[in-house]
């Protein structure tokens, strides 16, 4: 994930992104269009204000919309490589000083980052912050995402616990949200403040995300019930839309609960955009790269957690098979004996202490499933790079059978990260062994 960046139609006071990043901008687009008052000056209340009246936490910007993104429970697949034998793959508003500063043009999204123009960034004693995004793809602020979570916490789960629930959902209930009231109470009551002192010394950005990443991880924890809470949801849909007309809401309780991923993937665009632009203004920037790789690590968990949430069908316990390094789309061809079967599409879960092949489900769907197929022991695991004949494949043994699995990776890059991890792994047990 890379963050979209746009020009400035002037210089910036230091630290203007990370202000407007916490606190909403006066102007704000909507998406793909602009933002027209009506005449009169009078601005006509949303339905999402009218449904949210009840639950007012402070002053917002009213023209706020929400950035609902659909949940990417997998990486994209690239084009798999031909092997040799011919398989294939198949808040609060701040008031700008200028105001009569227009705005800028609209902003097209580069591909590249680094190829934007960057000759106006002199260095200095701190870096000029540009905007994240371009603006009409404003994410929400922190006030506004602890707003949200306080509909989830105050409206649906309140209501739900005052008017019950159906018979046969209970037990189920407290599942649906997980651990989003310990998200809440903690931005609520701690990090909204925590990032309001970062506007007054940059300095603490970092080091606010270094001491409290394992806090962060609670994140972690909630993606683990996200499968779960999303095939209860589904289940009983028309009593939460019944909740949702009782609180007044617009969004659904599918778009609530999909904000804290959406969230927890804004705080590495934030710190990359710190630490380029901290370069460039000649500052020591250590502090600020061990945040960037912190916080990039716990939206890969998260994605990680997910995944293995949607794994139906194993036996055991996957809490049990030591932590998950790797998990990627194969193209899997099965060999016993002297049986091969043909090639097929497999997601393949590399743990510590076995290796899992599982079916994709619902193909090309937001939330795909996976069913467990086949598993290796790594004590029993055998590993061959096939480098000569194939530089995508690789090849899995059983020791002690006949099975042998051979993978056919995207690309070169993903089959070379798999054989080292597997050796790694490999490596490590011999020498507990030994």
């Amino acid at each position: 994930m890379s963050s979209l960046q746009s020009a400035s139609p002037g210089p910036k006071r230091p630290g203007n992104t990370l202000r407007k990043w916490l606190t909403s901008p006066v102007r704000r687009l909507s998406q793909g269009s602009s933002v027209k008052k009506p005449a009169g000056g009078k601005h006509k209340k949303t339905a999402r204000e009218e449904g949210r009246k009840s639950f007012d936490m402070g002053p917002s910007d009213p023209s706020h919309t929400d950035d609902i993104t659909e949940e990417r429970g997998g990486s994209k697949e690239g084009t798999l490589c031909k092997s040799s034998s011919g398989m294939q793959s198949g808040g609060e508003e701040e008031l700008d000083e200028e105001t009569h500063t227009p705005l800028p043009p609209r902003m097209e999204i580069i591909k590249d980052p680094s190829a934007q123009d960057d000759k106006s960034l002199e260095p200095g004693p701190y870096p000029r912050f540009p905007s994240l995004t371009p603006p009409d793809q404003s994410p929400p602020t922190e006030k506004d995402y602890v707003k949200d979570m306080g509909i989830v916490v105050e409206g649906f789960m309140k209501t739900m616990e005052e008017s019950g629930v159906p018979e046969d959902m209970k037990g189920k209930d407290k599942m649906v949200f997980g651990n989003i009231h310990q998200i809440y109470d903690w931005h609520r009551d701690f990090f909204v403040g925590e990032l309001e002192k970062c506007l007054e010394d940059h300095q603490l950005l970092p080091q606010l995300f270094i001491k409290h990443a394992r806090r962060l991880h609670m994140y972690v924890v909630y993606c683990q019930n996200k499968p779960k809470s999303e095939f209860i949801v589904a289940e009983y849909d028309k009593y939460f839309e019944g909740i949702q007309q009782d609180i007044q809401s617009r969004l659904t309780i599918s778009d609530f609960l999909i904000k804290p991923i959406q969230r927890i993937t804004k705080y590495q665009l934030l710190l990359k955009d710190f630490l380029k632009y901290s370069t460039k203004a000649g500052i020591d920037c250590e502090q600020i790269e061990k945040a960037v790789d912190l916080m990039s690590q716990v939206p890969k968990l998260c994605n990680d957690m997910m995944n293995l949430g949607r794994l139906q069908g194993f036996e055991g316990k996957l809490t049990s098979q030591g932590k998950l390094l790797q998990q990627e789309t194969f193209f899997v061809t099965e060999q016993d004996g002297g049986v091969l079967s043909r090639s097929k599409e497999r997601r393949v879960f590399l743990f510590e202490q076995i290796v899992i092949f599982s079916e994709l489900l619902r193909k090309g769907s937001s939330t795909p499933g996976y069913l467990f197929k086949k598993s290796i022991k790594v004590s029993f695991l055998g590993l061959d790079d096939a480098g000569d004949s194939d530089p995508c494949r690789l090849v899995l043994w059983h020791r002690g059978s006949a099975e042998r699995y051979t993978l056919q990776a995207a690309n070169t890059e993903v089959k070379q990260l798999w054989v080292e991890h597997i050796q790694e792994v490999l490596d490590a047990q011999s020498n507990f062994l030994t």
